[in-house]
Order: structure tokens, then sequence, then C-alpha cells
């Protein structure tokens, strides 16, 4: 697949490209279903936000 087919295929456009015709609903699912399962492939991590200079004070 071309570099400019997957970014028809983009989460952030694709609907719209299904909505004007350019992608049809059937070359959208074989692209689906041609990704690789990277569902076991994460891990986990722990984070904490920190107050930045743009948090309102403590006393308001």
């Amino acid at each position: 697949m071309s570099d400019k087919q997957e970014k028809s295929f983009d989460i952030r456009i694709v609907s719209k490209n299904l909505r004007r015709g350019t992608v049809s609903k059937q070359d959208y699912e074989k692209f689906l279903k041609s990704l690789p399962d990277d569902s076991g492939n994460y891990q986990e991590i722990q984070t904490t936000q920190e107050k930045g200079p743009s948090s309102p004070p403590e006393d308001l």
C-alpha cells in the first residue's frame, strides 16, 4: 500500500473520505483487517500531574 493510500485511511480524515466516496467502506474494512494485532505490545506507566504556572492560586 502506498503512503498516499495509507493516508486516506488516517483516523482523522477517514470519515470525510468515506462520505466523499474517495474511500470505499470495503477498502477501509480491508485496510483495518490488514493491520497487525499489537494489543499485547504495551507497557503500563505511572504518571503524575504537576501544577504549572497557569494554575490558579490555591486560596481562591
